[in-house]
């Protein structure tokens, strides 16, 4: 799975949370305030099934996830 590839299926699962947020790499979902604590969590549990990933808000908030460039290094690093 490409780069590409997985920033499709980012943007495809933010979408799906809230249509309304402006999508780019450099967005920090929980910082900005794009999305409240409930859709983080929707945001984390489809990460988790769509890339048979496991998250946990440790993580999100260690590793900056809540950037989406952020989470798109993550999951490529993760699913080698």
């Amino acid at each position: 799975m490409t780069n590409k590839d997985i920033l499709t299926k980012l943007k495809d699962i933010i979408e799906d949370i809230n249509p309304d947020i402006d999508f780019s790499e450099s967005l920090a979902l929980i910082q900005s305030g794009a999305m409240d604590s409930l859709e983080v969590i929707n945001y984390l549990t489809q990460i988790e099934e769509v890339f048979n990933l496991e998250i946990s808000l440790e993580q999100l908030q260690e590793e900056k996830l809540g950037v989406v460039g952020n989470m798109l290094n993550y999951i490529a690093s993760q699913i080698i």
